[in-house]
Order: C-alpha cells, then structure tokens, then sequence
C-alpha cells in the first residue's frame, strides 16, 4: 500500500482506467503482426477503432441524455390557496 500512496491514488485510478484501452490495443497490435504494412496497419486500426468508439459513445450520451430529460419532466404543482 505504500507504493499507491506514494504515487497517489489518480496514478492508480489512471491506470485501471486505462487498462481496457492498451488490452484492446495490444489485441489488436497481436492480431496485425503477419501483415506485411505491421505498422501502418496498427496505426489505422487504432484510428478507427477509437474514432467509432468515440463517436458510438456520443451518440449514447445524447439518447440516455435526451430519455433522462423525458422522465424528469417538470410538472407544476399546485399550491393550495392560503
């Protein structure tokens, strides 16, 4: 536990955050290597894959966005007469 302090807890909460992005990138990388353009191949992969991944990942935030938005419609209350 000494080391995490040491570092600081956004250095371990950085890392477990990005340890699903470089397993995908090291699948990738993997499944590439008998390509003869290795290199440029992994590069463009990559690419695409985060540009659609952005891009899916936006599209979910504005349609979970816009159903929250539904459901806490402000309704009027009425108040009573005093």
């Amino acid at each position: 536990m000494k080391a995490v302090t040491g570092l600081g807890w956004g250095a371990l909460i950085l890392t477990l955050a990005l340890a699903p992005l470089l397993a995908v990138d090291l699948i990738l990388i993997y499944l590439l290597e008998d390509t003869s353009f290795r290199i440029l191949s992994t590069l463009a992969m990559l690419g695409c894959f985060y540009l659609l991944s952005t891009i899916l990942s936006l599209f979910v935030d504005g349609l979970t966005g816009a159903l929250r938005s539904l459901g806490h419609a402000n309704i009027p209350r009425r108040t009573h007469p005093a």
